[in-house]
């Protein structure tokens, strides 16, 4: 995980793109490391795609344990309301064959994990949360 959120925000700097992190996590994980980078790396893919388009681009990632549950919380600017426009969050590339993914690879793990996504359009950021429990099994 470290790793893959080092690479991120690397790429997020090329990009001049503000970030701002807290990432506080046991070094033992109860969740599958494999469905929380497989969630983390599509999560950031997005963000960082989304702030390319912005005049003054921010990426906030939160990362930590929370009750029973390992929630990360990734934030990205955005003009339009990107919900109101698209609700469902399709693609919005021409090649619509080979992108449009990762939302639907996101929701997948999580659900694998009995996890809890939501995402929505505040204040200007677009906001996905995704919760998953410390007592799953690491099969997912």
């Amino acid at each position: 995980m470290d790793y893959l959120l080092n690479r991120k925000l690397g790429e997020a700097r090329q990009h001049h793109i503000r970030t701002c992190t807290e990432v506080v996590v046991p070094t033992s994980l109860t969740v599958s490391e494999d469905a929380f980078c497989t969630i983390l790396l599509n999560l950031l893919d997005n963000a960082i795609e989304a702030s390319r388009k912005e005049d003054d681009p921010l990426l906030q990632i939160t990362i930590k344990c929370v009750q029973e549950y390992l929630v990360c919380v990734v934030r990205n600017k955005v003009s339009p309301d990107v919900l109101a426009e698209n609700p469902d969050l399709h693609t919005t590339k021409a090649d619509k064959s080979s992108h449009g993914f990762g939302m639907k690879i996101i929701s997948q793990a999580v659900e694998r994990c009995d996890g809890i996504l939501h995402y929505s359009v505040e204040e200007g950021f677009f906001t996905v949360k995704v919760m998953l429990p410390l007592n799953h099994h690491r099969d997912g």
